[in-house]
């Protein structure tokens, strides 16, 4: 069994955690955000973590309808509540980022709450039964036209 130079020890090196931890508070806390609008168009709701997509080019879709354009600001929504979401299982405690998770993640909810109020049901969650068949069959779906 090789010891090596001091034994059978594991020698870590001292590093002060409240400083470190202080430190990791402030870069956290310097977070800066996209706008949901500009997060469906990039990809990406952090603005330090963006990277181009290099010669590839975006779509954007221009919805002409009122329904599609009801959907596009629900896409919007969800996608800067779920990076959020996933931001917030690493950092738990960023108390500003909760806040604005919180906030859009409610928009969303309103949004398709009124889309399934004016258009029919959105979510298979919201489905309810109905003369025998569940409203989410009975209305047509989005992709139908």
């Amino acid at each position: 069994m090789n010891q090596g130079l001091y034994g059978p020890f594991m020698f870590v090196p001292y590093y002060d955690e409240g400083t470190q931890e202080q430190e990791k508070e402030e870069e956290r806390e310097g977070v800066e955000l996209y706008s949901p609008e500009e997060n469906m168009f990039k990809g990406n709701i952090f603005k330090n973590e963006y990277i181009p997509f290099g010669k590839h080019l975006i779509f954007v879709a221009n919805p002409k309808k009122e329904s599609e354009k009801l959907l596009k600001k629900i896409q919007e929504y969800s996608l800067a509540a779920h990076d959020l979401r996933l931001y917030l299982d690493i950092f738990p405690c960023n108390k500003k980022i909760f806040d604005k998770y919180s906030s859009y993640a409610s928009k969303a909810n309103e949004l398709i709450a009124e889309y399934e109020r004016n258009y029919g049901v959105l979510l298979s969650t919201s489905a309810k039964w109905e003369n025998n068949k569940t409203s989410y069959n009975v209305t047509p779906s989005v992709w139908v036209k």
